[in-house]
């Protein structure tokens, strides 16, 4: 059991952020905390794929990701539960990474996509290499 789960979610893609959360709730001890955080991508320096740089772009972004993840956190933690969500702005792994260190996370939960944006294996990879602490990567098609 952990005593502080960060879940790595996009609120868009339902299923996989149920899976992730369902799955946190079996793995969380009673009394933990569970965050949930999404990453609007911002590149770092040039990239090869389009990605928002424009600032009306991002904070519109932030404030979409904010509003879907309070509609999840009703949805999907049950009431009691001790739960964090937040939207962030850079490269998804290295946000995801910092995080789970600055809230000294005993465990990260991602879900693997293979050519979708928000958590794509390169994002994978990179928490795999970097983190702090476990990360757990449901595949697609998971059913938990």
């Amino acid at each position: 059991m952990f005593r502080s789960i960060l879940v790595g979610v996009y609120p868009e893609h339902d299923d996989e952020a149920d899976a992730c959360i369902r799955m946190a709730m079996r793995l969380l001890e009673e009394g933990g905390k569970l965050v949930l955080v999404s990453v609007v991508d911002r590149p770092e320096g040039p990239t090869f794929f389009p990605a928002l740089e424009n600032e009306e772009e991002i904070k519109a972004a932030v404030q979409h990701l904010e509003r879907a993840l309070t509609v999840l956190v009703r949805k999907q933690v049950p009431l009691g539960i001790d739960v964090d969500s937040i939207v962030r702005v850079g490269q998804p792994g290295k946000r995801l990474v910092a995080e789970s260190g600055e809230r000294q996370s005993d465990l990260v939960i991602v879900f693997e996509h293979e050519h979708l944006w928000p958590l794509s294996r390169d994002t994978v990879n990179y928490l795999l290499s970097h983190a702090g602490c476990p990360v757990l990567v449901l595949p697609q098609q998971t059913h938990v």
